[in-house]
């Protein structure tokens, strides 16, 4: 019956769903913001241990609960309250100033260094080896590795030996004139990534892969169940646990193993385990049905979510690569999973249901799970025919390109540190910059001055490290520095 409860249960469950769809994205993005490129796909997997690791223990306590506190198993719910916030609690002990948020939207460090570039080719010189470790000298080798990341080699990569004006400077991939360049790099309209055929095979491929998936815990349970009443909560909580159990090694070695195998083997991989899994279940449910033998059948499925949930925001991040839209199409992609998984509770219900009326229990349940299976097929079958996955090893060879430009402009930062203070005041970057003790003519105190006035975007009096990388790439900036890039800094090609 539609009673006030079940209309206040529906509501709770879109609420949940809604949030769903932005939580995960969200964390994603934060996660983009705050990880360095390269060490991305650990710490995806670090995230996705945690997350498992905290389902684990919070299964094992509601199952426990469950089983002692029985038919009473309210309790289950304040338990769940009380996990959300402390989850809630951690998102607040981040920092505002360690995010990058450019690069949580999907701007990657290519496109961010490449907006750096805008401003220190303006300074660009040659190292040698008596120079190299002056801090101007860092600041060079910082955009020499830049425009290795940018793909060109460096004899194109610096302008000409007498530049006259700030779109001569440098041919910059990001702006075609740097003079005129904004702060933050264009973005993709929405509209271009939903004509991406790419993102739509991929965010169907994720529908049609938790259409066949989700349904099977909620059966195994139920099948479960049939057998014994009072074990089942206890024995849905071991599903889950023995799910989780092996999803933890698997995300592990997805992190660490996936650049040698390549995004589209990997995927696959787990994958197939979905209707190996599926074919199983439905063999046990006719010939075989016993609890504990359905608890086994989670293996598989704790190996094909640990790839799976692992890999999917990063080939999310492949898909949209410098459109700074990653938030967006992962939303979409999330939006796609749990559809699925919706529609796959219904699916599963709605067979189990339909041959229940034709077979026994056990056949009934069968038939589900090998329907269920043969959608993990067409799954497979998309997947190795008609979505197309970026390499993971060319991308992150490149993002291991970034984050050495990204190091080698922290050190040049540190160099400028003079105090360690973690900014640099202007006496400690007029020091830098009129030094000459490098082999190159320093700049005067007043080009230095009017340099760092320039820089420093919030008009405090010091710099911070991303005003010390980024501050300069407006067009005012860029046509006050000509005077100095002339009169104080050697360009060679």
């Amino acid at each position: 019956a539609w009673t006030s409860e079940l209309w206040l249960i529906i509501l709770i469950k879109a609420v949940e769903g809604a949030a769903a769809t932005f939580l995960r994205p969200g964390l994603m993005s934060l996660l983009l913001g705050v990880v360095p490129n390269r060490r991305l796909p650990e710490a995806v997997a670090r995230t996705e241990v945690s997350n498992t690791l905290g389902s684990v223990l919070f299964t094992l306590c509601a199952g426990l609960m469950a089983y002692f506190l029985y038919p009473n198993v309210a309790s289950v719910f304040y338990l769940l309250g009380a996990a959300t916030m402390v989850g809630s609690c951690c998102v607040l002990l981040i920092q505002e100033t360690t995010i990058d948020h450019a690069a949580s939207c999907g701007l990657s460090e290519r496109k961010a260094a490449l907006l750096i570039q805008d401003y220190f080719q303006q300074r660009k010189r040659v190292l040698d080896s008596s120079d190299a470790l002056h801090p101007r000298g860092l600041l060079s080798t910082a955009v020499t590795l830049v425009h290795d990341l940018a793909g060109k080699p460096q004899g194109n990569a610096v302008a000409s030996e007498t530049p006259q004006g700030c779109a001569e400077v440098a041919e910059a991939p990001v702006a075609e004139t740097p003079c005129n360049a904004t702060e933050t790099p264009s973005r993709v309209k929405y509209l271009d990534l939903l004509r991406d055929k790419n993102i739509l095979m991929f965010a169907f491929l994720t529908f049609l892969y938790h259409l066949g998936n989700a349904a099977v815990v909620p059966l195994l349970a139920q099948v479960s169940a049939y057998q014994d009443d009072r074990t089942a909560l206890a024995f849905t909580s071991a599903i889950v646990c023995t799910r989780y159990a092996f999803q933890v090694p698997t995300v592990w070695a997805v992190g660490k193993y996936h650049r040698r195998f390549g995004y589209k083997r990997t995927f696959l991989l787990g994958h197939i385990m979905l209707p190996i899994r599926c074919s199983i279940a439905g063999v046990l449910s006719l010939y075989f049905p016993n609890q504990y033998a359905f608890v086994a059948t989670q293996v598989l499925d704790g190996i094909a979510s640990g790839i799976v949930d692992t890999l999917l925001p990063l080939i999310v991040k492949s898909l949209t690569k410098h459109s700074g839209r990653f938030g967006i199409t992962f939303g979409f992609a999330i939006t796609c999973w749990r559809l699925g998984h919706g529609f796959s509770l219904l699916t599963g219900e709605g067979i189990f249901e339909a041959a229940h009326k034709s077979f026994d229990v056990e056949t009934s349940y069968a038939i589900a799970f090998f329907v269920l299976g043969g959608i993990g097929v067409l799954a497979i079958l998309l997947l190795a025919f008609g979505v197309h996955l970026p390499p993971a090893t060319k991308e992150e060879d490149a993002s291991d390109r970034a984050d050495a430009s990204s190091e080698e402009l922290q050190r040049a930062f540190a160099q400028f540190d003079v105090n360690n203070d973690g900014t640099i005041s202007k006496a400690e970057f007029i020091s830098i910059m009129t030094m000459d003790g490098d082999g190159s003519n320093p700049l005067s105190k007043r080009d230095s001055a009017i340099l760092f006035d320039e820089m420093d975007a919030d008009r405090n009096g010091t710099l911070d490290y991303r005003e010390f990388g980024r501050g300069a790439v407006s067009a005012p900036t860029c046509q006050s520095i000509q005077p100095a890039v002339r009169g104080g800094v050697r360009h060679t090609v």
